[in-house]
């Protein structure tokens, strides 16, 4: 309906097959799709979230969210944050050393989508070097 606010996480991976289901398109079935459908879910049709977790992965650094759970490791494995976004949606509560089991399972599932992923096709020229609000200092090594 107008107006109406949809609240689980999604991804811009859902886009397309999103899109298509709403025009009445057929994606082809030779490949698989990060994305998901979300029409059930934004008319009702489905219940509960689109997504188990969702990833991300950039130059620097690459994150897993699994329900209300974040975790952001920089690249080179030096540096790891544990937010709550139900509790801390600013992401400025570090979690990580009060939770290191949630912690251990969360990078797990990162090192699995991390091993599914083709390396990026262009190389390096800098180094990121970076503190965050808390003055932690992040950093990739290329």
């Amino acid at each position: 309906p107008a107006n109406a606010r949809y609240a689980e996480p999604v991804s811009t991976l859902d886009v397309v097959p999103t899109v298509a289901a709403a025009v009445g398109f057929e994606l082809p079935k030779d490949r698989a799709y990060d994305g998901v459908d979300l029409v059930p879910y934004v008319s009702g049709e489905k219940q509960g979230a689109p997504h188990e977790e969702l990833f991300w992965r950039a130059e620097y650094v690459s994150a897993v969210r699994r329900g209300p759970h974040k975790l952001v490791r920089d690249r080179g494995g030096r540096h790891t944050v544990l937010y709550d976004l139900n509790e801390d949606p600013s992401e400025r509560n570090d979690l990580s050393a009060s939770q290191p089991e949630r912690v251990h399972e969360l990078e797990q599932a990162l090192d699995q989508f991390d091993a599914q992923c083709k390396p990026p096709l262009w190389p390096h020229v800098i180094e990121y070097k970076w503190r965050d609000e808390q003055g932690v200092e992040w950093w990739y090594p290329l």
